[in-house]
C-alpha cells in the first residue's frame, strides 16, 4: 500500500469518526435505542428465549450488554453509542480492503469506502444504538476474507481460513440483522469465480464445497431454525413481518409510488446533491461494464427486492448505495484515466470539493444542535444572490424512522422535576404516574414513575415528539396546572402539568 493511500486513509477515518463522535451524547435515546437499552436497565437476562423473540438479531443486544459489564450507567448515551460509532468508523478499513481485493484498484476502493462512508443514511446509523453499524462492519469484514480466496486459491491452507473467515464474518452480520442478505450478489459471485477458476482441481473444489456445507449446517441452519421457531409461535412477529414484506403485484402506479418514497427518504439525510453526484459517477461507470457488470447485477438485486418484496423499506433502502457507489467509483476511476502522471492529482483534489461539501451537510443535520432538524429548517448554503434550506417538514409530511438527528427533550430533567415535586408534596412515587404524548418506550425508559393514568398523576407534553401527536396540551384535564416548563434556547420543548382527578 502506498504512502500516500495510508495518508489517505487515515485522513478518512478522522473525518468519519468526526462524523460520527462529535456531539454524540446530545441526543437522548429515540425509540429504536430504547428497544436494546431498555432491557439492560431492566436488568434482563439475554438467554436464547429473550434473544429469539426479539425481531432484530442478537448483536446489538449483546454489544450493549458488553457495556454495561464495565459498570456504565446506561443513561449514557455516549458510552453506549460509542461501540457502534466505532464499528461504523473502522468499516471504512474494511470497505477499502474488500474492495481493493476485488477491483485491484486503490483509488476505486478509496472512493468507495469514503462514498459510503459520508453516506447520510450510514452516519445516522454511526450515531445511534443500533444494529446498523456492526451489520456494515461485519459484512464488509466477510467480503474481505472471502474475496481473498481468489488470489490465494494456490494456497489450500490460506482457502480455507479465508473461506472459514468469511462465512463466519458472514453469520455475524446475519446476527445483527437480515440485510445482510443484501450482500448475497457478492458473495455468490465470488463463490462461482473461485469454483470456475480452479475447476480442473477437483480435490480443492470438493474441499471448498465441503467447508460451505459444513458451516452452513453447523451455524447457520441452527441459528435459522431458532429464529424460525420464535417466528411462527408468534403472531405478532408474523403481522409485522406480512406488514413490511411480501410479494406484489407491481403496475406503474405502485413503481411511481416506490420512487418517490425513495427520494423523499433520501432527501431527509442529505438533502443537497448527493443522489445526484453518486448517480452521476455511476452513469460513468457503465464505460466499465465488461469488469463491473457483477456489481451492477448486485445493484439491480436491491432495486428488485425493494421494489418487489419490501412493502415498507424505511431507512433499509441505504442497501441500494452500497453497490451503487462502489459502482460511483469506478465512474470516478474512469475521470482519473484521463489524466497522466502528476496530473492525476487533479481529479483526486477536485473530488474532494464534494466531499467536504457532504461532510458539512453531515455536520448541520447530525451534529449541529443549534438547528432542530428535521423539525426545523436547515440552511445548507448562503451566498449573496442565493441560499439552499431544506424541506419545510410537520407532523404530518414527515418521514418516519427519524434516527440520528440531534433531538433532546430533557427527560432526566423532567424525571427529577416530578421526583421532587413529589417529595415536595409528602408523598412517594409509587403513589403517582404519569402520561405523555411521546412514544411510551422513549418515557418510560428516563422516567422513574409508572406510565398511566391514576387518581394521582404528571402529564408531559412534548413539543414535536416522535410519536407525531400535535396535541402536547392535554385538554381533556381540566384540572391540570402547569408545574414547570422546559426550554432550549429561548424555545419551549417540553411542558409538566400536575392533574388531580380526584
Amino acid at each position: 500500500m502506498g504512502k500516500l493511500h495510508v495518508v489517505f486513509i487515515i485522513l478518512s477515518l478522522l473525518l468519519l469518526g468526526t462524523l460520527r463522535f462529535w456531539n454524540l451524547s446530545y441526543s437522548e435515546y429515540i425509540p429504536d435505542e430504547t428497544t436494546v437499552v431498555t432491557p439492560v436497565k431492566r436488568q434482563q437476562i439475554l438467554n436464547q428465549d429473550f434473544l429469539s423473540s426479539q425481531r432484530k438479531g442478537p448483536i446489538q443486544f449483546l454489544v450493549a450488554y458488553g457495556v454495561s459489564l464495565f459498570g456504565i450507567s446506561v443513561n449514557n448515551e455516549f458510552l453506549y453509542r460509542f461501540p457502534f460509532a466505532v464499528a461504523s468508523t473502522v468499516s471504512l478499513i474494511f470497505i477499502y480492503l474488500s474492495i481493493y481485493e476485488l477491483s485491484g484498484k486503490r483509488s476505486v476502493a478509496l472512493v468507495s469506502a469514503l462514498l459510503i462512508g459520508i453516506n447520510g443514511f450510514v452516519v445516522a446509523f454511526g450515531r445511534i444504538v443500533q444494529y446498523q453499524s456492526f451489520n456494515l462492519f461485519f459484512s464488509f469484514m466477510a467480503l474481505y476474507f472471502y474475496a481473498k480466496i481468489l488470489r490465494n486459491s494456490a494456497s489450500f491452507k490460506r482457502t480455507f481460513t479465508n473461506t472459514i473467515m468469511g462465512l463466519l464474518f458472514l453469520f455475524l452480520s446475519l446476527a445483527s440483522h437480515w440485510d445482510a442478505l443484501f450482500f448475497v450478489p457478492a458473495f455468490l459471485y465470488i463463490f462461482v469465480s473461485f469454483c470456475k477458476n480452479n475447476w480442473s482441481d477437483k480435490k480443492l473444489i470438493k474441499s471448498f464445497l465441503l467447508i460451505h456445507l459444513c458451516v452452513f449446517l453447523l451455524v447457520f441452519v441452527p441459528f435459522v431454525l431458532i429464529y424460525l421457531r420464535s417466528f411462527l409461535s408468534s403472531q405478532t412477529h408474523q403481522s409485522y413481518f406480512e406488514g413490511r414484506v411480501g410479494f406484489m403485484v407491481v403496475n406503474l402506479q405502485l413503481l411511481i409510488s416506490k420512487f418517490t418514497e425513495f427520494i423523499d427518504k433520501d432527501r431527509l439525510y442529505q438533502p443537497l446533491y448527493f443522489l445526484e453526484f453518486v448517480a452521476s459517477l455511476a452513469a460513468l461507470g457503465l464505460l466499465t461494464i465488461k469488469k463491473t457488470w457483477p456489481i451492477l447485477l448486485w445493484f439491480l438485486f436491491c432495486v428488485f427486492i425493494f421494489i418487489f418484496t419490501v412493502k415498507k423499506p424505511g431507512t433499509h433502502l441505504y442497501n441500494i448505495y452500497i453497490p451503487l457507489s462502489i459502482f460511483a467509483a469506478y465512474g470516478f476511476w474512469v475521470i482519473t484515466r484521463l489524466f497522466r502522471n502528476w496530473f492525476i492529482v487533479i481529479p483526486s483534489v477536485l473530488f474532494l470539493i464534494p466531499i467536504s461539501f457532504f461532510s458539512y451537510q453531515n455536520y448541520l443535520l447530525f451534529i449541529d444542535s443549534s438547528v432542530e432538524y428535521p423539525w426545523d429548517q436547515e440552511t445548507i448554503y448562503k451566498t449573496i444572490t442565493q441560499k439552499y434550506v431544506t424541506k419545510k417538514y410537520d407532523q404530518i409530511s414527515l418521514s418516519n424512522n427519524i434516527i440520528g438527528f440531534p433531538l433532546n427533550r430533557h427527560w432526566e430533567e423532567i424525571n427529577k422535576i416530578i421526583l421532587d415535586d413529589i417529595k415536595k408534596s409528602g408523598n412517594t412515587p409509587e403513589q403517582f404516574s404519569y402520561i405523555t404524548n411521546e412514544v411510551k418506550s422513549v418515557s418510560a425508559f428516563y422516567m422513574d414513575i409508572p406510565y398511566g393514568s391514576s387518581s394521582n398523576m404528571y402529564a408531559v407534553g412534548i413539543k414535536r415528539p416522535f410519536s407525531f401527536e400535535q396535541d402536547y396540551s392535554f385538554p381533556q384535564f381540566h384540572n391540570r396546572r402547569t408545574i414547570s416548563k422546559i426550554e432550549y434556547k429561548g424555545s419551549m420543548v417540553a411542558r409538566i402539568y400536575k392533574i388531580d382527578q380526584k
